[in-house]
Formats: structure tokens, sequence, C-alpha cells
């Protein structure tokens, strides 16, 4: 029988929001829950945009809190408009954060997917509370993505997710960004993009129970 341990890849992504502290408290507090699980390898990644407002990735970097850093600039507006030409979806939402999104989580995952052979991809933000408790082993599934809420909820969650690597790329794996911009053109609200994909690929989903799922409130600020 063998012994290998369980290899999980943390992706953390985002901006550094609100400030260096609160980022840094968030994916440490993410990261306790899984102080006394054994026979699991867990290798931590940022992915993050070089500046936000006046917060410097540089100074979150320096803590020295994550295994592997993906710095990115923001990308520009040339870039979104060869990606589509629309400026809000249905619901009001402008295109920005919603290219934002897609763009920096497949840039992290491709990277995640081709860096090792994972098990499990979490998939988690800069600026989210998420505690599993006793629920923890029904996040890891071997055959579903699982998220806080799933269909038939209005729309799958893009917030936070924990899949097998192969399922995990290919849920956010949109290929081009003229592909992204058909995929959120398509879109009513950001979180139908992932949906979407999921639907189309067929993948399994399910959404156990959690102790403490919210975002920073002071995110925006």
């Amino acid at each position: 029988m063998s012994d290998r341990k369980l290899k999980v890849a943390v992706l953390f992504r985002g901006p550094v929001r609100p400030d260096v502290l609160n980022a840094s408290a968030r994916c440490r507090e993410f990261m306790s829950q899984f102080g006394n699980v054994q026979n699991v390898e867990f290798t931590t990644y940022l992915a993050t945009w070089r500046n936000w407002k006046d917060q410097k990735a540089s100074d979150l970097l320096a803590l020295d809190q994550f295994d592997n850093v993906i710095m990115q600039t923001e990308p520009t507006d040339a870039q979104i408009e060869r990606c589509t030409k629309i400026k809000n979806l249905p619901n009001g939402a402008q295109i920005r954060p919603v290219f934002n999104m897609y763009y920096q989580s497949k840039t992290a995952l491709d990277l995640i997917y081709a860096a090792d052979d994972y098990d499990y991809i979490v998939h988690s933000r800069t600026d989210i509370r998420m505690f599993m408790g006793q629920h923890m082993a029904q996040w890891f599934d071997q055959m579903a993505y699982t998220a806080p809420h799933v269909h038939p909820h209005p729309w799958m969650c893009d917030q936070f997710g924990i899949a097998p690597a192969t399922m995990m790329h290919a849920a956010w794996n949109y290929g081009s960004i003229v592909q992204l911009g058909k995929d959120i053109e398509a879109a009513d609200i950001p979180e139908r993009v992932l949906q979407n994909r999921i639907d189309k690929l067929n993948i399994p989903v399910k959404a156990p129970q959690y102790v403490v799922w919210d975002l920073d409130p002071r995110r925006n600020q």
C-alpha cells in the first residue's frame, strides 16, 4: 500500500485588500484549520496584483507567508476590449472585475496544475473567512467540485471551492481571452460564467456544510 501523502494546493487569489494585515490574517486563519490534519502535504499559492489602491503586494510578500507567489499587473483596458466590447452585465456588474477574476484565476490555476500532481486544489480568496470545522472531510470529494452553494441555487459560488486538480483546472480554463469574452457576454451575472462552464463540462457539484463563510466587510474600503 502506498504511503504517499495527499497533495493539496491552496490558492489565495485577489487584490491585497483592504490592507496587508487583513489579507495576511485571513489567509493565516484559513490555513490554521489544517494544523492537525495528518498525511496531507499543503502547498500555498498567492496570486495577486502588484498594486491595489494604496496597497503593495511586496509588503505582503515581505511577511514570507506563502510557498509560491504569482504577482501580476492588472489587465489593461485594451486587453479587456479585445475580450469584449460590452461594459456591463445585465445585472449592472462592471466588466473589469469579472475579467480580472477569471483572468487571474486561470493564470494561477494553469501554473498550479502544471507544477505538481496535486490531488486537490483549494480555490480561495485573500479577503474571505471560511471555516469548514467538523464538515471538512465532506469538502474533499474525489467525485465533485464542492462550494458553499451550487445548483439549484440561482448560481454557482465562485468565491470558494475545492475539487480534484483536473476538475478545478477544467472549470476555470476558459481558453483564450476571446473565449472568455464570449463566456462573459453569455452571462447575466458574474457567477454565471463559472456556472455555465461547469454545466457544459458536466462537472458534478456538491455543497457541504460549513461553520463560517463570509467576506471581509472592509474589503472595498
